[in-house]
């Protein structure tokens, strides 16, 4: 069973948003909203942004977070890490400057840290 999962942080005291992500056509603009919308949260110091926390602010409702969230992972631009533990799986985010379809876009991450088998 799965834990909603925080994103891995950035040094970054500002908020700058990768100009290929929000000029990519082939993203809606629901996607490159919450695509910036992360990008202004994951450079907050000391703060653990959250899949949930995202769905608030987003003011989109679930099935459209939900789209907008999978169009990030479709187009490389958002990788998820699923991480083993003893009690289950805890998740981690990462967001990218540039789409990368090498990496896929879910990796499984066993306890001791070892990459399982990938999923796209």
């Amino acid at each position: 069973m799965g834990t909603d999962g925080g994103f891995r942080k950035r040094q970054n005291p500002f908020t700058q948003v990768s100009n290929e992500a929000l000029q990519n056509t082939e993203l809606s603009c629901k996607a490159r909203g919450l695509y910036a919308i992360i990008q202004s949260y994951i450079t907050i110091p000391d703060f653990i942004l959250y899949k949930n926390h995202l769905r608030k602010v987003s003011c989109l409702g679930q099935r459209a977070f939900d789209g907008a969230w999978q169009e990030l992972k479709e187009a490389g631009y958002l990788k998820q890490y699923r991480i083993r533990s003893h009690s289950g799986y805890r998740y981690e985010y990462e967001l990218l400057d540039r789409a990368d379809f090498i990496t896929p876009a879910l990796q499984n991450i066993g306890i001791t840290g070892e990459i399982l088998g990938q999923e796209i």
